[in-house]
């Protein structure tokens, strides 16, 4: 009886047994299985965003798509109006500024100026909710009438809409500029 040796016939390396001379692959494109995921601990060549929380434990595909826009997305209601004081208040960021619905996140550039900013209490507030004072503060200028401007990442709420609250001055005594560089999907 002829003895038995394993020899690989596949990618995947199961082992199959036949006597020497007969079976076996010398073509190494003969090989079955070769697009077999047969080692999931290892990163693959292809998907590697999707693939990647290997490495962290975290699923990368939360995080969106970033999309960064050559022209910013502008507003007429956010092109340097004048705002007194105002409670935490929702920007439909589809209707007003023609974003797409159920954005996750914006990369916004943001300006205030305020005739009274000196006293140290004057602020823009962008955040994903409702809730008094929380978010990005952008504070006012040290000196009245001098713009502060800043950028920053403001996540969406699920509607892919944000919130802004407004402590000025006085009675329309701020001037905010908010422009859109970019979002995520």
């Amino acid at each position: 009886m002829a003895k038995l040796y394993p020899i690989t016939t596949a990618h995947n390396h199961d082992e199959v047994y036949a006597k020497i001379g007969e079976g076996g692959v010398t073509d190494h494109g003969a090989l079955t299985g070769l697009g077999d995921n047969d080692h999931p601990q290892y990163l693959l060549t292809t998907g590697k965003a999707a693939d990647s929380d290997k490495l962290d434990g975290l699923d990368s595909t939360d995080f969106g798509r970033p999309v960064f826009l050559v022209t910013p997305l502008t507003s007429t209601a956010w092109d340097g109006d004048a705002f007194s004081t105002i409670a935490k208040t929702l920007i439909d960021l589809s209707a007003v500024f023609g974003a797409p619905p159920a954005i996750k996140a914006i990369l916004a550039e943001y300006s205030i100026k305020d005739s009274g900013s000196s006293n140290g209490t004057c602020r823009l507030v962008l955040s994903p909710n409702n809730i008094n004072m929380t978010g990005v503060h952008l504070m006012g200028s040290p000196t009245n009438n001098h713009f502060a401007t800043s950028n920053a990442i403001i996540p969406c709420d699920v509607n892919g809409d944000i919130y802004y609250q407004i402590v000025a001055s006085g009675t329309n005594t701020m001037t905010i500029y908010i422009q859109i560089l970019g979002y995520w999907l």
